[in-house]
Parts: C-alpha cells; structure tokens; sequence
C-alpha cells in the first residue's frame, strides 16, 4: 500500500525485500507484523521476527533484506517535528532493540505496538478524524520514547557496552570542552599515545572518526541555541566552535535543506505550517512492494483485538525519576521482629457472632494473631449468673458462652489479653477476685495450663486524674497477686492513659510499687492526638508525621530514666488519616501504616488493633474517631490495614539495603523488594484528586548486586486503584442500601492487584519501573529458578 508522505512523519505498511536508506532526518520505527527481516547498519546487525520492533536513531544509514514474505509497519518522524515538541531532542539517542527490552519496559513497548496499529487502521479509513486520531497516537508513542528509551547521545548501540576507559574519558572531555580549541592532535598527547593509534581507536568504538563526532556534537548543541534563544546566528556559530560561517551554513543546508535562519523561521511558526525536509535516497536495486492492504487490516485488527487493557496513560505521572541503588551485600539488619498483634474485640462473647469469627481466621490466615483484647472479661456479661439445679449433672453452667469462644481461641492457637477495669473492680474488689478465680480454675481445668499461663493482663484506668494513689495501689495489688497465684507465668501489666507528652521526671507514679511490679507498659499514640485536622493547613507535614515513633521513643527513655526495663504494648494507634468518613476513606495511607509498624517492631512488642470498626465504636456525630484502627470495616470487607499485616508478615530474610522508599532484603529463595511512595497532607486533599496528582512518582529503580540467573518474580501492587475499600465502595452510590451481592464484589475485588512473570537477570543488575500512587506499595520476591 502507498505511503503516507507527510514533512513530519511518514508511515507506510510494505513488503521488503531489499530496502536501502541512506539515513532519515529524525527516528524510524520499525514494526514487523509478518515474516522476518534482517537489519543492518553501521551500529547494529539484528534479525527482526513478528511482533519485534526497532528504533533508528537520526542519520543513520541502515539496509532491510529479506528471503520470505513480510510485512513492515514504518514510522519516520522528522527532527524538525519531533524537536518542536521536546526540547532536548538533540541531546538523546532512542534505544529500542529487541534483545534489550528491560523488563520493566515491556508494557510501554507492547503500547508503541499497539499505538502503530491503530496510527496504520486510521490512515487506512481514512475517516474525517483520522488526522486528529493519527496525531494523537504518534504523541503518546514520542512521549513514550522520551519518558523510557531516551540515552544521552553519546552513547552507541554497538555491543551496548561502554567505551574503553581511554575513549570514555576522551568523549567526557569533548562533551565539556567542544567549543574550545580542541584536536585529536592534543587529545592524542594529553592521553599519552600516538596521534595515528588514537584515531584508529576512536573510530573503531564511537563508529565515526574524531572530526565527525566533534562537528556532529557542535551542530547538536547549535541546532538547540537555534530553537530555544534569540541569540543571532553568528553568536551561535561562535559559542559552538564553529571556524567559519560557511562551514556551519553549508553543514545546515545538507541536513536541513534551510538556512539556518529560515529554519528558524520555520520553526517559529504554528504547527501545521510545514517544513520540507531531506528525503531519503534508494539504491536502484531496492526491492519493495506495498503490502496488501486487506492483509494489513486483518494482521491489525488482531493485535487491537488480542491487546485487552495494555494501553496505559502517562498523564498522571508527568516526572520520571530514576535512582541506582548499589546492593554490597552487607547485611544491614539481621532481619525482621516480628511484633505480636492484639486484636480487640470487645466483650469475650462477641466470639459467639460468625462473621467475627470469619475475620478472626481471616486475618490469622493473612497474618498472625497472638490474643484477642477482651473487655469487662469478670464484670460483663460473658459469664453467666449461677443458679442452682436441681439435676444431678448440671446442664447449666456460668462459663457457656465463654467455653464456646476459648474452644474456638484454643482452637487457633490464640490466647487472651484481658482488660482489668479498675472501676469495675474498686466496687467490690473481693467479690471481683473471687468471681475471677473460679473463672482460672474452670479454665485451668479444661484447656489445661500451659493454655492459661500464657495469657496476659492489663490494668486499666482511664482517667488518672480521678483516681486515688492509694485506692489504685490497693486494688491492683488484690487483683495481680489472685492472678499469679494461679497463673505466676501470666503477665500481669498496666496501661497508663496520657495522650499528651508523660511527664517521667515529676510524676510519682513511676517511683511507685506499680511500676516496679508491672510486667509491661500499655499505653495510646495517634496523630490525632498531636494534630486538629480541622485547622491544619494544606502544606505538607514534616517531622510531625512521626509522632507515635517519637512519643514511643519518649515513653522508653522515661521509663529508662527510672530502671524500669520492660516490653511496651501499643493498645491503640492510628496514622495520619481524615476524621470524618468521606475524608478517611479517600485518604490512602497503606505505606504510612507500612512505615509506621515497620518502625515500631525496633522498640515495642506488642500492637493493638481493632477487629472491625463496629468494635472500635469509629462514629461519632459529625466525626469519626481516629483515634484507633482496624482490620475490617462491614460484612468481612478489609481495609487497608488488612493487607498492610499480611505484606508485613511476607518480609523475610535479612535487610541488604534501606532507604528513602524503597527496602531489600536477601532470603532463601532470593530477594524482596519494597517500594513505597509515603505521601503526607491534609486529608481533606484527598477528595480533590486534581489536587494531589503531584505526590504520585514513577520511578525507575535499577539495582546492582542482584545475583545473576533466572528468577520468577511476583508483584503485589496495593494502593488507591488496586485494593482500596473506599474506592470500590463508590461505585455504588445508593442510599437504599446494598445487599449480599454488592458485598461479595466488594470483598472480590479489594485486593492488591497481583501477577507473577519470568526475567532473565544479567550483570547483576535488575532494572523496575514503578509508578507509585499517593501512599502504594509496590511489593516483588524475586525467586531465584534452580538451574
């Protein structure tokens, strides 16, 4: 079929058999949709299968044979084009070749692909908007291009290897020093060799001799003066090293076909004013003919057909950010502590509801759960009231309830952490002990005591203030010496409720018999606590977002300062989130809460968290209460935290490397890595998503020190568009209620997007492309294949 000649790009669909161009002014892509052909160029020498796809950069010569049919897709976009758009054009090379697509790349390769078919099936129509749809797909291929196969133009594609030291430093100094008084003369003696050895090494690596890339690097740097300042041409000629004005003319009427002031013009002008370009030249013997057109549309039709959802968008991701990361194989850290998790679930007979009994195993089968927080265990209304029978073996007992819950705790290797109320208690403190010893023999004799010894108690007060020294004192020391009587392994603790900065130095309580006597410290820690989000402003916090590390760290030295060294349990937490319901569940915080456990398993044993947010009685008018967080929000449907926890419980092996967003460690079956992107501002941004588009990265992450070989690696994306709760839930905006149909696509489809794929690992070296949203996780486990 003919081609579409345009003097900013031109696109043909042929059938070559011998082709021959003697270099284009500006990129050729080439698309093999049938056959195979051979390429050849002075840089490169490739065979090109169906499917494969390759890039010539600009000037270069380069021949096509082939001995069986095949079709070939052509793109050729001008300098003059593809300049207007993308300033720093002339400082790149493009570097698309088929046995170098990094796997990272591989999506935005398959999308240059199917970009090429739907730019050749619009020409082909040639409906009235065919031009607009044309333009379209070529600016999302170069924009493509420029975001993940641009080079510095130095570079070469021959062997893709670097230059010799000698070369290497050579080019670095002509890149520095090109408008200068510079010779192969003079570079010969300042690297200590002959003029004739330089110059036969030069041309052997760059491809071209000493003077051509030296004029070549001058034009380039002058052509982009030329486009971007209003310097005059003589200025220009100057500042690049030019001898004289008429090399630097003659030059620009070879490649451009204009001088270079009426190139200027050109350029100047609006985009559909067109500039002529130097057309390429063919040998005589050329063999090429047009491929035939129904052929071509059916070949196309089947790529557009067969690509599913492989088109991707890169508006959201205006930057590219690339970062090497060197892997000495040191071990930073010996590896993970793993934190026991408390799961709160108010009164002990809340065990006796199914679906907390399905998010109780759902949550130890993504995590671990180690006790469940109980309330009001002595004084609720678990255990039943005594009566008497008149039956020979009771049928009735107190403990009903409560055995069916322990049975089932029992039954998942999970122990109790009970609340010890000291309002509940300080009532009738005898009575209270009594009750509760009867409840440790029951359970003594019928779980057996290497169950009971293991659970742990805390006494809680919840107002300081309104509590006498002595009365608490008195009443704590009743209970704790009841309990180990019984179970002296049990640990017996004391939760200390502050939510603004303890005063260690001037409080008395730290020199008391309680502290000297309690086996762990409780105590509360959330940003809530530090920050009204009704009044805070819209930049971004700093160092406040660390505010439960830093009150841990606090609470530690403080109870240092007074010789008490024992575990601290965080009952109940939360991270930066909205305080009302729109706000927090459209504020994504899953790497905030990644970050925040990670950080608190160096100095804390033990972390609370609610089951599920009717447990942790979240609404208030107006308001909810952030002030904790959970697991589960209604009907078995996971919040964030969920598969934070499970994410947390996959880290293994030892930390080989830890830094800003990014975490790798060295396991048995070879490497982990963590990529996160911790995003903090106000909350109430995130209903605005306009306004939060700048906290999303893409990054490209290469990391050296990775064994070479072949690995399967699993990616787990978790974030706003994979997982979230909140954003699946407003899909359905109704008032009328949703019924079992919408949960059970609720809890199918609120899970971090998962996908498994094979990758060859050469010179220790793994290259990622991640493009994280506000607060992802980005998690791979590199499995190393056995070979």
């Amino acid at each position: 079929m003919s081609a579409k000649s345009l003097s900013e790009y031109n696109l043909t669909a042929n059938q070559k058999t011998l082709f021959h161009h003697n270099g284009y002014n500006g990129v050729t892509l080439l698309y093999v949709i049938k056959g195979q052909v051979d390429v050849t160029s002075e840089e490169l020498c490739v065979t090109l299968y169906t499917g494969d796809l390759l890039l010539i950069n600009n000037n270069t010569e380069y021949e096509i044979q082939s001995e069986q049919e095949n079709i070939v897709i052509t793109l050729e976009v001008s300098n003059f084009y593809f300049s207007r758009y993308y300033k720093n054009y002339f400082y790149h090379k493009y570097i698309l070749l088929p046995q170098n697509y990094a796997d990272f790349k591989r999506k935005y390769v398959e999308n240059i692909q199917l970009l090429l078919a739907k730019m050749m099936v619009a020409y082909i129509k040639s409906s009235e908007e065919a031009a607009l749809e044309i333009n379209r797909q070529l600016s999302e291929i170069l924009l493509i291009l420029v975001s993940f196969f641009k080079e510095k133009n130095i570079s070469t594609y021959k062997n893709n290897s670097a230059y010799s030291s000698r070369i290497e430093k050579t080019i670095q100094f002509l890149d520095s020093h090109y408008n200068q008084d510079v010779s192969l003369q003079k570079m010969a003696e300042r690297e200590h060799v002959s003029f004739a050895y330089l110059s036969r090494l030069f041309k052997k690596e760059v491809g071209i001799g000493f003077m051509q890339y030296l004029t070549k690097l001058k034009f380039q740097h002058a052509v982009h003066d030329l486009i971007n300042t209003s310097k005059p041409v003589y200025r220009i000629i100057e500042d690049h090293g030019f001898s004289n004005t008429k090399q630097f003319i003659n030059l620009f009427k070879k490649v451009y076909n204009n001088t270079p002031n009426q190139f200027r013009n050109e350029y100047k002008k609006k985009p559909d004013r067109a500039i002529f370009i130097k057309k390429h030249v063919e040998i005589e013997e050329m063999k090429v003919k047009e491929a035939n057109i129904n052929e071509v549309v059916s070949i196309l039709s089947d790529i557009i057909n067969n690509s599913g959802s492989r088109e991707y968008t890169l508006e959201q991701y205006s930057h590219t950010e690339e970062q090497v990361i060197s892997l000495s194989g040191k071990v930073k850290s010996e590896g993970f502590t793993t934190l026991e998790h408390i799961v709160t679930i108010g009164e002990l007979n809340e065990l006796l509801k199914e679906d907390v009994r399905q998010q109780i195993v759902m949550l130890k089968q993504a995590s671990h759960i180690n006790y469940v927080d109980t309330y009001h265990l002595i004084s609720g209304n678990t255990i039943l009231p005594e009566f008497a029978t008149d039956e020979p073996i009771p049928t009735y007992s107190p403990y009903n309830n409560s055995d069916i819950a322990l049975s089932f705790l029992k039954q998942h290797n999970i122990h109790l952490f009970v609340r010890l109320y000291h309002a509940n208690i300080r009532e009738d403190p005898y009575a209270y002990i009594e009750k509760s010893t009867k409840f440790f023999k029951h359970c003594i004799s019928l779980y057996g005591f290497d169950y009971v010894k293991k659970w742990q108690f805390v006494y809680y007060i919840e107002d300081k203030q309104a509590v006498s020294h002595r009365d608490l004192e008195t009443c704590y020391f009743l209970v704790r010496d009841s309990i180990k009587a019984y179970l002296p392994d049990a640990k017996v603790g004391f939760y200390y409720p502050a939510s603004e900065e303890i005063q260690f130095k001037t409080d008395p309580f730290f020199t008391s018999d309680i502290a000297k006597s309690m086996d762990f410290f409780g105590y509360t820690a959330s940003f809530s606590e530090h920050i009204d989000l009704d009044k805070i402003s819209n930049k971004p916090f700093g160092n406040e977002i660390t505010y439960i590390q830093e009150k841990t760290k606090h609470i530690k030295q403080g109870l240092k300062f007074h010789g008490i060294n024992i575990p601290l349990v965080l009952m109940k937490w939360n991270s930066l989130t909205g305080n009302t319901r729109h706000t927090n569940g459209s504020f994504f915080r899953a790497a905030l809460i990644f970050h925040t456990l990670l950080d608190l398993a160096h100095h804390i044993n033990s972390v609370g968290i609610s089951l599920n947010t009717e447990i942790q009685q979240e609404t208030q008018v107006g308001h909810i209460d952030v002030s904790g967080i959970a697991a589960f929000y209604l009907f078995n449907t996971k919040r964030p935290l969920f598969y934070v926890l499970q994410f947390m419980d996959k880290l293994k092996g030892k930390i080989i490397a830890q830094g800003d967003g990014y975490l790798v460690t060295k396991t048995y079956f070879g490497y982990q890595v963590v990529l996160t992107n911790l995003s903090v501002f106000n909350p109430y941004l995130s209903v605005q998503e306009h306004l939060t588009q700048s906290f999303k990265k893409r990054k490209i992450m290469t990391f050296h020190g990775i064994e070479s070989g072949q690995y399967q690696i699993r990616k787990y994306i978790f974030d706003q568009q994979h997982g979230a709760l909140y954003k699946q839930y407003e899909r359905f905006q109704t008032k009328y209620g949703r019924d079992y149909e919408v949960f059970d696509y609720l809890n199918r489809n609120t899970m971090p997007d998962f996908t498994v794929y094979d990758e060859s690992i050469n010179n220790e070296q793994w290259t990622v492309l991640s493009e994280l949203d506000i607060n992802a996780i980005h998690f791979y486990e590199l499995k190393k294949a056995m070979e």
